[in-house]
């Protein structure tokens, strides 16, 4: 049947007409009635009007929906589809029904707890009961609960328990256990070790182990050793190729050995070591192999001698020197020992000069001295004077005459009495002097000319 829009009016509560009206059915379902009502409906906007279907037929989209309203005390529908979710009423509640039925079976989650961050170590804690066994990561407190403590740096951090020596170095009882795996080797028990095998005596021991550095001899390892005052204890094997030999040995071309070292020195050598019966390093001096008591030659240069500036003539016997004044007169010195106190062995004295009126065949004598001539008023007579010293220091005398140059002379001086003159010189030193003297008369020939003296030998060793 068809329905249609009535022409009856539709009042409001206050008997006030709204637009609208009431739906009726046509009977005739020609639009002609007879008319009965079905439901009131009130139309706000004045164009809405409810669709009716037939059952079974599917809305479409544009048809007009109708508000439906069920009664709160209307039964609730039969059937297993899902009602809709429950909330929790934020207003008052004065009472809350306890859910008595048992929690269905299986493992579906029922839902999710979360801790309360609220306040860290308060509202989070989880706090232990007394407990007599310890397990790493979990800590006693000073209040007696047990927590586990981290660090600053996220490192667990593990007490161990007062009382407790942490480093082992006590008795078993106060000391921290360490579990060793069950397949790991026997430790060594206390007792002694032996060094026989390496021809060490035996020594007790109060450990638990030793350890040992080997060395390996080519065919098994052996245990290093020291001394008492812990130096490393080398041993070496007189062979052929070993570095040590056994006195008698043959030499071998081929043989083994360590290279001796020496010091290098351009002076004499002095003591190294501090006293006598004590090891010190050999010398080198010159290139050889330096032996206290072997002999070398000498050749030592004396002071200048620079006469006065005059060529007053001389006559023999006379002293050339370097002042006039017999106190005012210079000692010529020469070192020709290397060594203080050493003994030498003089053979000649070799004279250069400049002034050829003395190098024209003259004969002069040198004056040796151990000591200074000039000390004490040991000069007598200065220059242009006759020769005249104290005998304090005198050694020995050598002479000879002058061969000519152009440009001056030389003359080679030897001892007058035997074939050398052997001396030690000054006292605490390596010195000796030397003084001039005419044994034929001459004019210089020129002012200032000089005379340079050189004593040669060989050097003798106490």
């Amino acid at each position: 049947m068809a329905s249609v829009l009535s022409n009856i009016a539709a009042k409001d509560g206050a008997a006030a007409t709204v637009s609208g009206g009431i739906l009726a059915v046509d009977k005739s379902g020609a639009g002609t009635g007879p008319f009965f009502a079905a439901q009131t409906l009130v139309d706000t906007q004045g164009v809405n009007t409810a669709t009716i279907k037939a059952a079974s037929t599917a809305v479409g989209a544009t048809d007009t929906s109708i508000a439906v309203g069920l009664s709160p005390n209307s039964p609730l529908p039969a059937g297993t589809n899902v009602l809709g979710h429950v909330i929790v009423d934020s207003g008052t509640v004065t009472a809350v029904t306890a859910i008595t039925n048992a929690l269905p079976a299986g493992t579906n989650l029922l839902g999710k707890t979360g801790i309360d961050q609220t306040t860290p170590g308060t509202t989070n804690l989880v706090a232990l009961t007394a407990e007599t066994t310890k397990v790493i990561g979990v800590t006693r407190n000073a209040d007696g609960s047990g927590n586990l403590l981290t660090s600053t740096a996220n490192a667990l951090d593990i007490n161990i328990k007062s009382g407790v020596n942490a480093n082992g170095s006590a008795t078993s009882l106060n000391s921290a256990p360490v579990v060793i795996a069950s397949d790991q080797a026997a430790v060594a028990t206390k007792g002694s070790a032996s060094n026989n095998a390496d021809a060490v005596a035996t020594i007790a021991i109060a450990d638990q182990g030793m350890a040992y550095g080997y060395g390996f001899n080519g065919t098994t390892w052996d245990r290093l050793r020291v001394d008492a005052s812990k130096n490393l204890q080398v041993n070496f094997a007189a062979s052929a190729a070993g570095a040590a030999k056994i006195e008698g040995n043959t030499y071998a071309t081929g043989d083994g050995g360590i290279p001796a070292m020496y010091v290098r020195s351009t002076a004499v050598p002095a003591n190294q070591s501090g006293s006598d019966g004590q090891y010190e390093m050999g010398r080198i001096k010159n290139g050889r192999v330096y032996v206290r008591g072997e002999p070398e030659m000498f050749s030592a240069v004396f002071s200048t001698l620079t006469r006065p500036a005059n060529t007053t003539a001389y006559l023999a016997n006379q002293s050339i020197s370097d002042n006039a004044t017999a106190g005012s007169v210079t000692a010529l010195s020469a070192s020709p020992s290397d060594t203080n106190d050493d003994p030498i062995c003089i053979t000649e004295i070799l004279v250069d000069t400049n002034d050829t009126g003395l190098a024209a065949g003259i004969q002069i004598r040198a004056w040796l001295y151990n000591s200074d001539p000039t000390a004490n008023s040991g000069v007598g007579g200065g220059n242009g004077a006759t020769f005249s010293n104290k005998r304090a220091g005198f050694i020995g005398s050598c002479s000879g005459t002058f061969r000519a140059f152009s440009d001056g002379g030389k003359a080679r001086l030897v001892p007058d009495e035997g074939s050398y003159i052997v001396s030690v010189p000054t006292s605490g030193a390596k010195t000796i002097f030397i003084q001039y003297q005419t044994l034929a008369g001459f004019t210089p020939s020129a002012v200032s000319t000089t005379l340079i003296g050189t004593a040669r030998g060989f050097q003798g060793r106490v």
